[in-house]
Order: structure tokens, then C-alpha cells, then sequence
């Protein structure tokens, strides 16, 4: 990409950006969220690279401004939107990669029941130069929400209660 951090991220940057934004969720290949607190933008999740049958999986990707870090207000909204699409869009497999020393972004995928995985190999010349991200998955099976856990609960009491003597 060229230019500076700032110069990409300039606001007249930002309507090219939100067309293409746009035009990746018209197409069903990506699902991008504006992350909101008091009517206010403080962030963004990004589900991208939806890849339908046979994988059905994707990445999801975030970051919230620094004034409101720490309040668990990214840690919700990448919980609505995995939710969004383990539930709504049908996908199986979420994932996302970290920078080891972004402890607060760990936290947030650990919350979550993101589960560690292998590193990839790195290709020899790349081995001194690159800095791993750390890849982490969200499978549909492996993490039940709260209320299919309490609801095979209550299942298995009622069999208990309801069995002939």
C-alpha cells in the first residue's frame, strides 16, 4: 500500500474504502461491522474472505478506539459477529491471527473460545526477518452457546425425572 499510515487513513481516504466495504458484502465475501458506543464510532469488525461450500469458514478481524479499551466493547462486538455468522450466514470455522505481544487482542479471542493452532512453517529466507501472528480458530462444534448448553441441561434432568421406575 502506498503512503504513510496517516495518508491511508486520511477521512478523504475513507469513501473509497467504504465502497469497496460495500461492494465485498453485496458479494458475500466478506461482512464488515461499524462498532458503535452512545451513537458514537469507536471501531470496526471485519469478517472477510467468506469462503461458502465445502469450507465455510472466514476471518474476522477488529480493532476500537483507545478511549474505550478495556470496557469489553470490542470483546461484544466480535461476539455478535461470530455469533452473526456461526447462526445467520451458516458458516463452521472462524478465524484469526494476532501479533504475539498484543495481549489485549489475545484476551479477547480467549474470551471468546478462540483455540490456539500450529504455526505455519516459514519459508527459510523469511525466518529471521518475519514476526509470527499467532493463528487462533472459532469452530461452530466447539464452543456451544450458553443456552444449548442449559437446554440440553434441562433435557437430560427431564429424562431423569421422567424415566420409568
Amino acid at each position: 500500500m502506498p503512503g504513510s499510515w496517516a495518508e491511508r487513513h486520511a477521512p478523504g481516504e475513507w469513501p473509497a474504502r467504504w465502497l469497496q466495504l460495500r461492494s465485498a458484502g453485496r458479494r458475500g465475501t466478506a461482512l464488515p461491522f461499524a462498532v458503535t458506543l452512545d451513537d458514537r464510532f469507536v471501531g470496526h469488525v471485519m469478517v472477510g474472505n467468506v469462503v461458502r461450500e465445502p469450507l465455510l469458514s472466514a476471518y474476522v478481524g477488529y480493532w476500537v478506539d483507545s478511549t474505550v479499551t478495556g470496557g469489553g466493547v470490542i470483546t461484544a462486538a466480535v461476539a455478535l459477529a461470530v455469533d452473526h455468522c456461526f447462526h445467520r450466514v451458516g458458516l463452521h470455522r472462524i478465524e484469526a491471527t494476532v501479533r504475539p505481544e498484543n495481549a489485549a487482542s489475545l484476551r479477547v479471542l480467549e474470551k471468546l473460545g478462540f483455540r490456539e493452532e500450529a504455526l505455519p512453517p516459514l519459508p527459510r529466507r523469511r525466518r529471521r526477518l518475519a514476526r509470527p501472528h499467532l493463528p487462533r480458530a472459532h469452530r461452530r462444534r466447539s464452543a456451544p452457546r450458553r443456552a444449548d448448553r442449559e437446554a440440553r441441561r434441562r433435557r437430560r434432568a427431564e429424562r431423569v425425572h421422567t424415566a420409568p421406575a
